[in-house]
């Protein structure tokens, strides 16, 4: 399972290269930033506000975590170059007042009810337009859920440390990061095999 949702960096950059309709396009964007931002989950994407903005970090705390007894630690993530075009051609741009929502989805749901039904309504939206994508690159099916597999994946892939990628995705402990790893690829093993 863990393998299937989280996706190669080769993956990502033909995804970051696809090209289609805009309303696809829009979808993607979304997908690619919910990676960039640590995998952060849809839910806390959809309602980041500019204010969240500090020193050209966006940091947020875990709505899933928020609730817990001091146990919440605020997630920090640098803007890249690639986020901000993003922000740009698929949000409201790089700047805002600060109670403005980032993305255009957001308004002021403010029951536990509604922000779920909107998160889902733009998941089901997403992974729609994900599967369209990913038929057309010829890729194993992913969804919203893949971005944050796939960032914890590539960044323990390219060397990161454990305890780096754990902070970044917002977990108490290291252990709960394992969760989101996928396993070694074929040419890794045989790299090792080989050893």
């Amino acid at each position: 399972k863990k393998r299937e949702m989280a996706l190669t960096k080769e993956q990502i950059i033909s995804i970051q290269e696809w090209h289609g309709d805009s309303k696809t396009e829009y979808w993607r964007d979304l997908w690619l930033f919910s990676y960039l931002c640590n995998g952060v989950n849809f839910r806390d994407m959809l309602f980041l506000r500019y204010r969240d903005i500090i020193d050209g970090e966006i940091c947020f705390i875990r709505s899933k975590t928020a609730k817990t007894n001091g146990r919440s630690q605020v997630i920090k993530v640098p803007i890249l170059p690639e986020m901000k075009r993003i922000m740009e051609r698929s949000g409201r741009g790089i700047h805002g007042d600060p109670d403005s929502y980032i993305f255009r989805h957001a308004m002021n749901q403010s029951r536990p009810m509604e922000v779920s039904l909107l998160t889902r309504k733009v998941i089901n939206k997403c992974n729609n337009a994900l599967k369209k994508i990913a038929r057309d690159l010829k890729i194993p099916s992913f969804s919203t859920y893949s971005a944050r597999h796939s960032f914890a994946t590539i960044l323990m892939r390219s060397g990161a440390d454990m305890k780096y990628i754990s902070e970044s995705l917002g977990h108490a402990n290291i252990e709960m990061t394992w969760n989101y790893i996928a396993g070694f690829d074929r040419d890794e093993r045989m790299r090792y095999a080989s050893m």
